[in-house]
C-alpha cells in the first residue's frame, strides 16, 4: 500500500517492499527502472538489503500529481508478479 508522506515540505508516495534478499531486491529494482524509464517519471529509490523502498512525487510541483499515481499504479503490477 502506497502512503502519503511530507518531507522537506514535499508531499510524495511512499511504499516499502520486501523481498527475498539482496539480489531479489536489485531484481526488483531493475525492472522498476525499466517502467519509470518508458514513462519519463522517476522515483527515488532506496534498497536497504533486502527492502526497497519507493518514493514518488512531481518535482516541478513538489507534490503527487497524475503522472505519481500512473507510476505507482504501474509499479504495483511488477510488485504483484515478483511478490506472488
Amino acid at each position: 500500500m502506497w502512503n502519503e508522506v511530507y518531507e522537506n515540505g514535499h508531499q510524495k508516495l511512499a511504499r516499502k517492499f520486501e523481498l527475498d534478499g539482496f539480489k531479489s531486491a536489485l531484481d526488483f529494482v531493475m525492472k522498476i527502472a525499466e517502467v519509470a524509464e518508458a514513462q519519463k517519471h522517476h522515483p527515488d529509490i532506496l534498497i536497504e538489503y533486502n527492502v526497497v523502498t519507493i518514493k514518488s512525487w512531481t518535482h516541478d510541483t513538489g507534490a503527487v500529481s497524475e503522472r505519481d499515481k500512473k507510476l505507482t499504479s504501474a509499479l504495483n503490477e511488477v510488485a504483484k508478479d515478483i511478490l506472488s
